[in-house]
């Protein structure tokens, strides 16, 4: 339950009060064995599409497993998720099981997010930062992306990765950081993330 130094500025007087509230209703429960909830999430997963351009066996979006109609959030529901949680909210996920550059407004929710003081981060699985996508992200203030590679050959990362590309992610990859460095940005932190044979994930940070 330890908030990272680095989220620290994301942090008003209301959402410290909002932490406090949390961590003394955890503790009180331990003594009282029983739940105690005094304060609102700090954090918050937000879904932009489920939809993915891959296949990936271990995904349920991949292996057509989820039952789940296939849709883009609305971006105005969008802003009304953001402003109903923003006075409490720190940290934001802003993706789940989907690949969040398909959908078409994902620079402009990122860039609502970030107008509103929330530290937020994405998944992708490479096969769209492209020079004029990586501007974008540059620009639209996100903090943090992840990046899923899980190969080192197009043979061993499409075991993970079905239908992807192992050249245009390593691409992106480059793209990405290359234009990062020329608009001398310290964000995105770049974070390239693969599994390991024993399927422990492994992360390289940029």
């Amino acid at each position: 339950m330890m908030i990272q130094l680095k989220l620290f500025k994301y942090v008003s007087f209301k959402k410290m009060y909002n932490l406090i509230r949390i961590f003394l209703g955890y503790y009180i429960s331990q003594v009282l064995r029983r739940p105690v909830v005094w304060g609102y999430p700090y954090s918050i997963t937000t879904e932009p599409t489920n939809q993915c351009n891959l296949n990936c066996l271990e995904c349920p979006t991949g292996n057509k497993s989820t039952r789940i109609p296939k849709g883009k959030m609305n971006f105005n529901n969008y802003k009304k998720i953001i402003n109903d949680v923003k006075s409490f909210i720190i940290y934001q996920m802003l993706y789940f099981q989907g690949e969040p550059f398909l959908h078409p407004d994902l620079f402009k929710m990122i860039k609502y997010s970030d107008e509103n003081n929330i530290y937020t981060s994405i998944s992708t699985n490479g096969h769209f930062l492209t020079k004029e996508n990586s501007t974008k992200i540059i620009k639209s203030g996100l903090k943090r992306i992840l990046i899923s590679v899980d190969g080192i050959s197009q043979k061993s990362y499409e075991k993970y990765r079905a239908g992807g590309k192992f050249d245009v992610v390593l691409k992106g990859i480059r793209t990405l950081i290359k234009t990062k460095k020329e608009l001398n940005s310290k964000y995105p932190k770049v974070i390239i993330q693969f599994f390991a044979q024993n399927m422990r994930f492994l992360k390289l940070r940029f």
